[in-house]
């Protein structure tokens, strides 16, 4: 049987193969397999196929993979390499760069989120609690979450056999039935926030649920109803069940409050080391005024506050701009303010107002919107901290502004061990 040799990987983690001219996506395998390869289906210009048979292990393959991550199989060297070439390979097709990458790998490999989702499914006679087969809706029942915070996890033990006990769990193909999702968020303190998400209205019997679980760090549950939509986590209606309103992250010194809703990045520990990457390339700010867009709850913006002369931060989704001024107040800083727009709507506006001499992106992974990459071509701004978690539309925004700003420095801090994704920081100059 003609057997394929792996020599790169995609980012959907499909094993890249070629032979006689034909580029194959094989799923199931990891970088330096030879496999055979069976459920081929021809497309225009590539084949997909499953594994059948791997022929020879590659030399990078580890012991104690995970189902729930086929880069588990991995070694974690490799993977880091590979995630490191794929930002230069897009820097150099897209923007003509051959530059060098500061690198930062992961300190922990597993039970490293911050935020976790653990999927609930209804099933023929059971309630299958734990994550979707890679590619599907069907969830794999499951004790052992890898990513999962250690102390989320044993939580989670009890979790489940209250829900199994007293739920149908839903239906994923014919949309219905109850709970859907179970949310475990954490802070460095390994404080925990429990929300669960129901399909339907239902009643949580909080008194039987701490009777299962350990409370001991548990200091929030919500339930949240969610009838709308699969492809958003969570609907408008929150319901605080027991504790207190938010759980409190301390992050470079500064507390901030986390809501179910808030966004954050998932990995607390390397999430530092991103933030101080950030702040190292903006440099001695203590005379600057700081321009940032797509500010979130304002974690980097209050973090640059505590040095600059003043921060101004722009963010589209509105709870978490009063989340910024919430955390702005509640650390006594006073030099941030908040604005509640688009980017691309509001840049003009504000650099009208007041003359910037950095800016601060952290855009989500379309990138930057063009309006924003024109005004800045246009706005004098001297320098540029770029954040990035997609370097395919990092490096089509670097060449769109290329004209006019040089990149100094690069560096890639993976906070995502485990998975293809990674965080990348650019400081950007303009070119005098």
């Amino acid at each position: 049987m003609k057997e394929f040799y792996i020599e790169d990987m995609t980012s959907q983690l499909r094993g890249v193969a070629k032979s006689e001219g034909l580029v194959y996506f094989i799923k199931g395998v990891v970088l330096g397999d030879t496999v055979t390869i069976t459920n081929e289906v021809k497309k225009k210009s590539f084949i997909e196929a499953d594994v059948l048979d791997i022929a020879i292990p590659s030399e990078f393959r580890v012991s104690g993979a995970s189902d729930e991550a086929i880069l588990s199989c991995l070694s974690y060297e490799k993977e880091f390499e590979w995630k490191v070439n794929g930002l230069k390979m897009n820097l150099k097709k897209m923007a003509g760069l051959d530059v060098d990458v500061e690198e930062y790998m992961a300190k922990t490999l597993t039970h490293y989120r911050d935020n976790t989702q653990v999927k609930v499914a209804r099933g023929d006679s059971t309630v299958d609690i734990g994550y979707f087969e890679e590619g599907t809706n069907t969830v794999v029942d499951s004790e052992e979450m890898l990513y999962m915070n250690k102390e989320a996890l044993k939580v989670y033990q009890g979790i489940r056999k209250f829900v199994k006990e007293n739920y149908k769990g839903y239906d994923w193909k014919a949309k219905k039935g109850d709970i859907k999702d179970i949310v475990f968020r954490n802070n460095e303190k390994d404080e925990l926030m429990i929300t669960f998400v129901s399909h339907d209205e239902i009643v949580i019997d909080i008194k039987k649920l701490k009777a299962a679980i350990d409370m001991s760090k548990v200091k929030s549950i919500y339930l949240n109803i969610n009838d709308k939509s699969d492809k958003v986590l969570y609907g408008r209606k929150f319901t605080k069940l027991y504790g207190e309103d938010f759980l409190s992250v301390n992050i470079l010194g500064l507390d901030f409050k986390i809501y179910p809703q808030t966004f954050l990045q998932v990995n607390l520990e390397m999430m530092d080391v991103l933030y101080k990457k950030a702040l190292e390339y903006l440099g001695d700010a203590s005379q600057m005024d700081v321009l940032e867009l797509y500010s979130g709850i304002g974690t980097i913006s209050l973090c640059a506050a505590k040095e600059a002369k003043s921060v101004t931060a722009v963010e589209v989704v509105e709870a978490s701009v009063k989340s910024a001024d919430e955390n702005a107040r509640a650390n006594g800083i006073k030099n941030a303010k908040f604005i509640h727009a688009k980017a691309e709507d509001a840049i003009n506006r504000v650099l009208k107002e007041k003359t910037y001499d950095a800016v601060i992106v952290d855009p989500p992974r379309k990138g930057l919107d063009k309006k924003v990459v024109e005004m800045l071509n246009k706005s004098g701004i001297e320098k540029i901290v770029y954040i990035s978690c997609n370097h395919a539309s990092l490096a089509r925004d670097i060449a769109l502004m290329s004209g006019v700003y040089k990149v100094d420095r690069v560096a890639a801090v993976d906070l995502f061990a485990r998975s293809p994704h990674l965080e990348n920081v650019v400081l950007m100059s303009r070119i005098n």
